[in-house]
């Protein structure tokens, strides 16, 4: 119901509006407990106790402190009694704690502020409301059952710009009263009396979604109460996810299943537009290969948005383009890049990856055995000769300046990497971000550079000057929220977002040497470019399904839904999606750093489980059931109301 028909505030006697905060005035959109989780996973990257330990050793701590509270008859502990308690077994497992009580209890709240806030709705047309009784005279007071104290909700009111509205704000773990036993409405009235001497409850009106707390109890005091319900963001998250299922289907009866990656990556576009606002950046690099087909992406997006201010450029890199020039002196040299996708080679292998076998080879022949496999190439006697071998040494210095020479003034040619103060935006597909760290070493760590990525995954490497973001899904420093379902099939993306020319090979002058397209991949380019050309019809609609839903918290409501038919995506599984998966599977030409040999660095298993799904539907159902129950439980839990399992698996 409206909330213009629930309200009725012609009483004159009215004086003070009292308003619930969570559920009423913000809505999470998870359960209070995943929040709780969230924070957990922050503090875990300041303090040296893992997640779970810091999630024990709060519900221990609230534990003990209720019991002390009871025993004094108090209804609720103080934040500060629990914080005190928390640091005190802190101290006790880690006798190094490096915090004092007053920085730990920063440290607590200010994270605590982070966590809700990255998953809260403002509930405006409230607002609204509320600001016009503000103008009437009449007095805004918020009155809420919660273990934080009242400081920090005023804090996060302001973060969300909010904070004008109250003259009081009253927490049960301020006071030691509840709303629940009806002690903090008798608390609030004495307080009341010192601005407003002649008050009762009959001038309160008090407005919550709490049956108990925010209804009866305050009417039986004599206080005029209205319960709030509003389910209004988990009708929106529906009306939107309704609208986005017809644009899938079409996709479907298209034959153009993978097309359906169009509503990850429109949000991948839409937060990529964030992020550079954010940063005050108005140009943005794209990394070949899959940064060809995103940047188109993006400018259409821009379009969309008739955003202007933002210039997009493509350069021709990849891993074996830069992995040789970011190299060190080889007595210091560590090769890290490369011993993460792998340290099972030959040596044959390792020089082939430097791109000096040829160089090499006339000179070591018949002193080094080229074509035997080490299972720890960098721990064998044959790496550890090398690298004492003056022949070696002499030609890797020499090619290694070279090719640095060579990458930075292609680099520069494409007005990356000029100024020491700027910040320099990067965009790729993603997984670690390794082109991006050597682009960083090849320039010596002298410029700034921020790569947004659509996924990060596994062991990525993060500095100050050389940072990543996963835009859809990331698990550092913790897993983003949907990490689960986007990472079901991702290596597809690398498919569809095929381009159509071959990979950097390495750099020449100005210009980036290309490899010859093969006959596989101009067949796979020739597959997925109907794909590519429906994604970019697509946003349109996209973009219109989200705009139309005009109400508070347009892009978290867009978010989840993106994340349902996301869901649901996952879920689809049909012969003609596994056929699609083989036929473009079997088109991938060897990466850089596969060696054909057990340590090959992309093994890509999605066909796996697709195999299954074609041959046993109901096996997929299963192993994908807990994925959904999770997120109902955790992430999309309260307000989202996300749809039931049977609804999305048809």
């Amino acid at each position: 119901m409206p909330l213009e028909q629930e309200w009725n505030l012609d009483d004159e006697n009215i004086e003070v509006i009292c308003i619930d905060c969570f559920d009423t005035l913000l809505h999470r959109i998870c359960s209070a407990d995943e929040i709780l989780n969230i924070w957990c996973r922050m503090l875990a990257g300041q303090l040296p106790f893992s997640e779970k330990t810091i999630r024990e050793i709060w519900d221990l701590s609230r534990k003990v402190t209720a019991q002390r509270a009871e025993k004094m008859s108090m209804e609720e502990a103080s934040f500060y009694d629990v914080a005190l308690e928390m640091y005190v077994r802190a101290k006790e497992l880690d006798k190094t704690f490096p915090y004092s009580i007053d920085e730990f209890v920063r440290i607590l709240k200010e994270e605590m502020a982070r966590a809700e806030n990255s998953r809260i709705v403002v509930n405006s047309e409230l607002v609204a409301k509320l600001i016009q009784q503000k103008r009437s005279k009449r007095k805004i007071v918020c009155i809420s059952d919660f273990y934080m104290p009242g400081s920090w909700l005023y804090d996060l009111f302001k973060m969300r710009n909010i904070d004008f509205l109250f003259d009081r704000i009253y927490v049960s773990s301020d006071v030691g009263l509840r709303k629940s036993s009806g002690n903090l409405y008798g608390y609030v009235l004495h307080d009341l009396r010192a601005i407003l001497p002649d008050i009762t409850y009959n001038n309160l009106f008090m407005l919550g979604d709490n049956r108990l707390s925010d209804y009866s109890i305050p009417q039986k005091m004599g206080i005029q109460a209205y319960r709030f319900e509003d389910n209004a963001i988990s009708r929106k998250i529906n009306r939107m996810y309704h609208g986005f299922m017809k644009i899938y289907k079409s996709n479907v009866q298209c034959h153009l299943p993978f097309s359906n990656y169009s509503f990850s990556l429109f949000w991948f576009c839409r937060k990529l537009l964030s992020n550079l606002k954010k940063e005050n950046l108005n140009e943005v690099w794209f990394f070949s290969r899959e940064g060809k087909i995103l940047k188109r992406f993006f400018e259409e997006y821009l379009l969309l948005c008739n955003e202007k201010g933002i210039k997009c450029h493509y350069i021709n890199i990849s891993r074996q383009s830069t992995f040789f020039p970011s190299l060190s002196k080889i007595d210091i040299e560590d090769f890290y890049c490369l011993k993460v996708k792998t340290v099972t080679m030959s040596l044959k292998d390792f020089l082939d990856t430097l791109g000096i076998f040829e160089c090499c080879f006339p000179l070591l022949d018949g002193e080094y055995d080229f074509e035997k496999v080490e299972s720890n190439f960098f721990e064998s006697d044959i790496f550890s000769k090398l690298k004492s071998d003056q022949r070696f040494i002499s030609v890797y210095e020499q090619e290694r300046v070279d090719a640095k020479q060579k990458a930075i003034h292609y680099f520069r040619s494409k007005g990356i990497c000029l100024q020491a103060e700027k910040k320099y935006a990067v965009v790729d597909i993603g997984w670690k971000g390794s082109i991006q760290d050597c682009l960083y070493k090849i320039f010596d760590g002298k410029y700034k550079i921020l790569g947004y990525y659509y996924g990060l995954v596994g062991d990525v490497k993060i500095t100050e000057g050389n940072y990543k973001t996963g835009l859809i899904f990331s698990d550092f420093p913790v897993r983003t929220k949907g990490y689960g379902i986007y990472r079901i099939n991702y290596r597809m993306l690398e498919r569809v977002l095929y381009a159509d020319h071959g990979s950097c090979l390495k750099y020449e002058a100005d210009k980036a040497v290309l490899k010859r397209v093969s006959k596989n991949e101009a067949e796979l380019y020739e597959f997925v470019e109907p794909m590519q050309q429906k994604i970019i019809e697509e946003f349109g609609p996209i973009y219109d399904n989200i705009e139309t839903e005009r109400h508070y918290g347009n892009d978290l409501v867009a978010e989840m839904a993106i994340l349902k038919i996301q869901t649901y995506f996952c879920v689809d599984i049909n012969r003609e999606k596994f056929n699609h998966i083989e036929y473009m599977d079997s088109r991938i030409d060897m990466n850089f750093g596969d060696f054909g040999n057990g340590g090959s660095f992309i093994k890509f298993k999605l066909k796996q489980i697709y195999r299954i799904a074609a041959t046993n539907r109901v096996e997929m159902v299963q192993k994908l059931e807990l994925i959904l129950f999770k997120l109902k439980m955790g992430v999309l839990a309260n307000a989202v109301g996300f749809a039931a399992k049977r609804r999305l698996i048809r």
